[in-house]
């Protein structure tokens, strides 16, 4: 997003109390869906007994640390930097903006569902999807940064799961 698109959100959400709060909700709600999830997850695999539990738990801390890693090697200017705008969620940090970890990590997740307990994959991937929207649109992230991060976490969660 360039930076007259951005003010033209940011405009549009500020104007509009509700539609602000309702996106700052969606940030943290989506997010709270997916990470409540996943240790329900491992606990149902758990309680089973089921083979797949030690990747459900290796192959995102593998990925989450990678990524972690990445961003701060990277160490790649936020959007309110770039654009020198405000964001319309809360985040101090300034750098360290890609890949997207909050995505990255809903990707690496939505794979291990994939792998785990198949019928609910489709609704983590929309789930994932939504984070990223959020993120680009409140200001957090540039395009490329959830990109980045679906894909990092979406080709090395299938990979660890899937393939390794």
């Amino acid at each position: 997003m360039n930076r007259r698109r951005y003010q033209a959100v940011y405009r549009w959400f500020t104007a509009r109390p509700r539609a602000l709060a309702a996106l700052r909700t969606a940030d943290k709600l989506l997010a709270l869906l997916v990470y409540a999830a996943y240790p329900l997850l491992l606990l149902w695999l758990a309680l089973h007994r089921n083979h797949r539990l030690l990747r459900a738990v290796l192959v995102p801390a593998a990925v989450f640390v990678a990524g972690t890693v990445l961003r701060a090697a990277l160490n790649r200017p936020r959007p309110t930097v770039v654009l020198g705008l405000p964001s319309l969620l809360k985040k101090e940090k300034q750098g360290e903006s890609f890949p997207s970890r909050h995505v990255l990590s809903a990707a690496v997740i939505t794979a291990v569902f994939f792998y785990a307990a198949p019928p609910l994959g489709p609704v983590l991937a929309v789930i994932t999807l939504l984070i990223a929207l959020v993120r680009v649109i409140g200001g957090v992230h540039f395009v490329k940064d959830v990109t980045a991060g679906a894909l990092l976490g979406g080709a090395l969660g299938w990979l660890g799961c899937f393939v390794l």
